[in-house]
């Protein structure tokens, strides 16, 4: 079982022709060869470049610079033990492991990582099963359903429910791939959401699609040499780095806007914000403004050629009755992560943006939890939520009397994007 199932690796490239479509997605292949002193001892090395601006939820893709979303995978298969580590160039406090052990039976052995004491006490296990777990109804395939799946070739399936006790009452070849998944993600007021959904969703509704995957598309690998694997492989990378080159996927981009010091004002210019999520500007839409804001205020034109940059941003606070850290937590660690990214590639703006919380109360609490008990992925930083706050009155009024006095002041000009839980103001 298990030397036929190293022809899988087909499946690998195959995988990565479907996930290179889409804008902001893709694969690159950078590196692919033969080891003789890695895990598990002689295999082959693979370095990937994955690009994933839309394949993370946007309450991350929020807080994260543009060239933050990709992710570097470094493979080392010796099949039966292969190593899969995935890291970030930008956020160097994030990093996951995936090592694999494949075995010819039923998934019975208790500890074939040899885990310490410490170790096996945290250890959460996790039963997978590729024929019975379901996929989200986003997901599911019935083609890819081992339930209804009959390979002409090799006469197998479908499965039926009970196929494990079925292949060891008959003595038919199982197979069973433990996985030892660690995920770091050390960043204050993320890291356990994070991790949850990197455990969850990220890594184990992939692993379940991609198995489910690798049993449905056996016909395609199953009469494969060795030699025909690396073959496919040299034309998926070939394949993706046309792709890629064609698609000019930018990581260099801001964070939220391009903007410098000193540029003149247009009267109808474009929007300066460049923000990474499912709300986007361009050239034809005008500027974002709550509906209070509109009926309250008035934009003030300002044609100085010598215009300088104001960023106030405000940010909601829903759960008044959660700690008093926790409550100061999330907004200093937005406004260390926004100031460490603006120090390192936006140097004209040190100096120019100011953090305020600000308390809604509990005037959207119970809505809050109502939509999060229906949807548990909605999250405390859904993008609709931004507009929810914006209508309260007293995050309205403290917006208003801020802005009020700046335009007073600084006699500038503002405009304002509303961000999931937070209203970013520009004063030019």
């Amino acid at each position: 079982m298990i030397r036929l199932f190293l022809k899988g690796i087909k499946n690998l490239q195959k995988k990565s022709r479907q996930e290179s479509s889409g804008e902001g997605s893709g694969v690159e292949i950078i590196t692919n060869k033969p080891y003789s002193d890695g895990p598990g001892g002689f295999g082959q090395y693979t370095f990937k470049i994955y690009h994933i601006g839309n394949k993370i939820p946007v309450w991350l893709r929020s807080v994260l610079p543009t060239n933050a979303l990709e992710a570097h995978e470094e493979a080392w298969n010796a099949y039966p033990h292969t190593k899969t580590r995935y890291s970030s160039p930008f956020l160097d406090r994030f990093n996951i492991e995936v090592e694999t052990k494949y075995y010819n039976d039923a998934g019975n052995q208790e500890n074939v990582f040899e885990l310490t004491g410490d170790e096996l006490k945290n250890r959460i296990v996790d039963v997978m099963d590729f024929v019975n777990d379901a996929l989200s109804s986003y997901d599911y395939v019935p083609d890819e359903d081992p339930k209804l799946y009959h390979s002409i070739k090799t006469g197998r399936g479908p499965l039926k429910e009970n196929w494990i006790d079925d292949c060891i009452k008959n003595g038919k070849p199982i197979m069973c791939a433990y996985k030892l998944c660690r995920v770091e993600f050390r960043f204050w007021g993320l890291q356990t959401r994070a991790e949850r959904w990197i455990h969850s969703h990220a890594l184990r509704n992939t692993m379940l699609r991609a198995h489910k995957q690798a049993w449905v598309w056996q016909d395609e690998w199953h009469d494969l040499t060795l030699e025909d694997v690396r073959e496919l492989e040299r034309d998926a990378a070939e394949h993706l780095s046309k792709l890629m080159s064609r698609s000019s996927i930018s990581v260099s981009s801001s964070i939220y806007f391009d903007c410098m010091d000193g540029n003149p004002m247009m009267g109808d210019s474009q929007s300066l914000i460049k923000w990474s999520s499912e709300i986007s500007l361009n050239s034809d839409h005008e500027t974002l403004l709550s509906p209070r804001l509109e009926q309250n205020m008035k934009v003030v034109t300002n044609t100085t050629s010598d215009a300088s940059l104001l960023v106030i941003v405000f940010y909601g606070d829903i759960f008044s009755d959660v700690s008093t850290d926790q409550n100061v937590s999330d907004p200093n660690s937005l406004r260390l992560t926004m100031e460490k990214q603006i120090s390192t590639d936006f140097e004209h703006l040190k100096g120019h943006v100011h953090f305020l919380q600000v308390s809604c109360g509990q005037e959207f609490t119970d809505t809050a939890l109502h939509l999060i008990s229906i949807t548990p992925t909605y999250g405390l930083v859904h993008p609709s939520l931004a507009l929810l706050l914006s209508s309260s009155q007293y995050y309205f009024e403290v917006c208003f009397l801020i802005i009020q006095y700046n335009k007073g002041t600084y006699r500038y000009k503002w405009s304002c994007v509303i961000v999931y839980m937070l209203e970013v103001y520009l004063f030019i």
